[in-house]
């Protein structure tokens, strides 16, 4: 039980791909692993699974049925792959969903509002700019990257700091190879944050998701929005 999380996570990594996994673990992690948007217990570990496979919860075990009894309950789920992930890289699907499950009932734009968000993905921003010359990329898929410390702890608000570069990058210079985007820029070559915070409200608006809220959101919401972001030139890695 201890080791849940990491072990699901290597389980929905496997190649070749299994046809399904039945497995016993503490309650309240299977009903995180089961959570739908909306629910209270929906969370990171739930969407995470969501996005790679199917979870059934099948019953529940009482801690009588072992012998010594253990302190906790048990749930046995089935755990069956959807098949080929999708074409993402999931160091920035991961930065996205810890930003919005930080604060899971407040909406986007209340969240995309503060102004330490806005300045990682100003920071973000240009050191995209700087490495591709001004266009915006979506990377590789890298499974090898999914997150392991997710458990059954509360959605407790996550430092900024897990989610981007913050400032380890140089601003970016103006000159050759700029790219009509610059018009957003300071003279010192980094975004202007009123006017990068225009943008990022106005990618939350294009795509009718300002007022929706982490825990009702499903994973083809964030896939949108992940989309969204990066089409518009800003990363969460």
């Amino acid at each position: 039980y201890q080791i849940s999380a990491p072990f699901t996570n290597k389980l929905l990594m496997h190649r070749p791909l299994f046809r399904s996994a039945v497995l016993m673990y503490q309650r309240e992690f299977a009903l995180r692993l089961c959570a739908k948007p909306g629910d209270e217990l929906y969370c990171r570990l739930s969407l995470n699974t969501a996005l790679l496979a199917e979870v059934q919860h099948l019953i529940k075990v009482g801690k009588n049925n072992f012998k010594p009894p253990p302190k906790v309950e048990s749930s046995v789920v089935r755990i069956t792959p959807r098949g080929t992930p999708p074409p993402i890289n999931y160091v920035e699907w991961d930065g996205l969903i810890r930003l919005a499950f930080g604060r899971k009932n407040k909406t986007l734009g209340a969240i995309f509002r503060q102004k330490d968000v806005i300045d990682i993905l100003c920071r973000n921003y240009n050191t995209h700019k700087t490495v591709v010359g001004g266009a915006a990329i979506l990377p590789a898929f890298n499974p090898a990257a999914m997150d392991e410390d997710d458990d059954m702890a509360a959605d407790a608000p996550k430092k900024l700091g897990n989610f981007g570069p913050g400032g380890f990058a140089k601003p970016a210079k103006k000159g050759a190879g700029a790219g009509a985007d610059d018009a957003m820029t300071e003279d010192g070559g980094s975004m202007a944050t009123d006017e990068a915070k225009q943008a990022i409200l106005q990618v939350l608006e294009a795509a009718g998701m300002d007022q929706m809220r982490s825990a009702k959101m499903d994973v083809d919401h964030f896939l949108a929005l992940l989309n969204a972001f990066n089409m518009r030139g800003f990363h969460f890695s």
